[in-house]
């Protein structure tokens, strides 16, 4: 799993949380706002297969 975050309505320590409880490790984690689209598509690059899933309010 690859997560970006911009722990706007959040912390980084969420993700070190999640771990614990699951017991595995979650995936990368990569601190950026999802509108930023250059910083995106260093994560995700051309032709990267991927679904945005934002829970953001914005």
């Amino acid at each position: 799993m690859i997560v970006v975050d911009d722990y706007s309505n959040s912390s980084p320590q969420v993700f070190a949380r999640v771990e614990r409880i699951a017991g595995r490790f979650v995936g990368a984690v990569h601190d950026l706002d999802i509108r930023d689209r250059h910083a995106v598509s260093a994560v995700f690059p051309t032709g990267t297969p991927w679904t945005p899933y934002c829970t953001s309010r914005a």
